[in-house]
Order: C-alpha cells, then structure tokens, then sequence
C-alpha cells in the first residue's frame, strides 16, 4: 500500500484503498517498464521509489498492477483537523484510538507512540490526562485502514491533528499494533483540597456567628419589650394609686364637713 500511496498523491487523488493485478481492468500491452518498486511513503511521485531500473523485469502483463484511489483524498493539517474517538472502552475517555476525516475512518499505529500523544489525544476528547496506553492488547485490533503511523506529537498541540506524522495512511503496520489510550479528569492537587477545605469552614463558622448574633438581637428586642410593658404597668399602677389616695381623701374631707 505505500507505493500505491504513492501513485495516489503522485495523481492528487487522496489515499489508495485497494490494490490487485489485472482482475479488475485487466492485463496492459507493450512495455513492461517497472518492476519491483520499493517506495517508502514520504515520496512525491513515483520515480522516486527504488527498482532495478527503466524495463528491468521477470514479469508477464497478467501481473500489472493496479490502484483504487479515493477521489478527493483527505488532507490533514492544522487547518483540517480531524475527529478523534476511543472506542469500545467502557466509556468514551478510553478504548482504541480512531481518526475520522472527511468520511474516511482509520487507526493509529502504536510505532513511536508515548504518553505525549496520548496526552493529545485525552486533550483533545476533553477527558484530562492519559494514564495508560497499549497495543490492541485490551480493546481489540481494529479493521479497514491504518490511518496514521509514526506519529510525534511536541505535546502543547491541541489537536492530533497538528502532530507530526508521514502522511494519511502511510504505515508499515498491522492492525495488531493499532494503539489504545485511557484517559482520566486529573485529581486536585493537595493545596487546592487544603484551600477549599479551610475556605469551607470559614464560610460555617461566620454563618454560626452570623445566626448567633441575630439570636441575640431577637432576645435583646423581645427583652426590651418586655422592660417597656412592665413599666407602662407600674406607671399605671402607680396612677391608679394616686386617684385611689386622692378619693379617699375627698371622702374623708365630706364627712367631716
């Protein structure tokens, strides 16, 4: 696949989804002209790859191969960025990592992949940080197209996306090296639990202070209130005794006359 990889990006018609020799739109005439080509990946057109030479062959036309491209092809950088999935974990912060781009779904190949892409990739799902990464050991190897391979991520990137890497499809793995990822929301650091702990007590002790003051107000008022009847009482009281005197004075002074 990386030389039909190659002939694909040569005819900008995105990545190569199949390859066969003559069964599909069969057997070519005249020269064969190429034979055991060796492509890395990374070239821009096919001349770029190794082989024996222009004619050089052991080969007969019911061997020419063939190339199935996707038409308009995925290009991927940061200003195309694609979506990223953790699938068949118990929820969506772990599983196998998954790219989806224009329609076109793949895995990631775990060659040079750390903690640092990980981290990326939990980032970029808003699902903390990574704390375990794997090779198709817990959640399965995935199907269809490897997606990405050697991917180097610096780790300030906000999305996978923006990472380093050959190219879309460009890989020399199996699916048996697709990577996994498990993130999780990162704890508190200890000060922060010390902060909103003390911050908590504060906030209960000025509410009892606070009660127990308006307690004491209610009591005062009450206590006040109670002062002022009494009072109004023994004014009264006190009236009440005036006349009383004065009366019995005048009914004195009555009969003496």
């Amino acid at each position: 696949m990386l030389d039909a990889n190659v002939v694909c990006r040569q005819l900008d018609c995105g990545v190569a989804l199949k390859i066969s020799n003559s069964s599909r739109f069969g057997p070519g005439l005249g020269l064969i002209a190429l034979d055991d080509v060796d492509c890395r990946g990374h070239e821009a057109d096919l001349s770029q790859c190794r082989s024996p030479g222009w004619g050089i062959h052991n080969c007969g036309h019911s061997e020419d191969v063939e190339v199935t491209c996707r038409a308009n092809g995925v290009q991927t950088s940061a200003k195309t960025p694609f979506q990223v999935q953790l699938v068949n974990g118990s929820n969506r912060c772990e599983g196998r990592v998954e790219v989806l781009s224009f329609g076109v779904r793949g895995t990631v190949c775990d060659d040079h992949w750390d903690m640092v892409d990980s981290n990326v990739v939990c980032r970029q799902l808003d699902c903390g940080v990574a704390v375990e990464m794997s090779a198709s050991s817990r959640f399965g190897p995935g199907l269809g197209l490897i997606a990405l391979d050697d991917v180097d991520c610096r780790g300030h990137e906000a999305d996978l996306s923006q990472c380093r890497s050959p190219g879309w499809g460009i890989h020399d793995c199996g699916h048996s090296e697709d990577v996994e990822v498990a993130c999780r929301d990162p704890e508190p650091p200890s000060y922060f639990i010390a902060f909103v702990t003390v911050t908590v007590v504060l906030v209960l002790v000025i509410i009892a202070i606070s009660a127990a003051f308006v307690r004491h107000q209610i009591k005062g008022k009450h206590e006040s209130v109670n002062t002022e009847e009494n009072e109004s009482e023994d004014m009264k009281n006190t009236v009440y005794e005036k006349v009383k005197v004065i009366s019995v004075n005048t009914t004195s002074g009555s009969e003496s006359i």
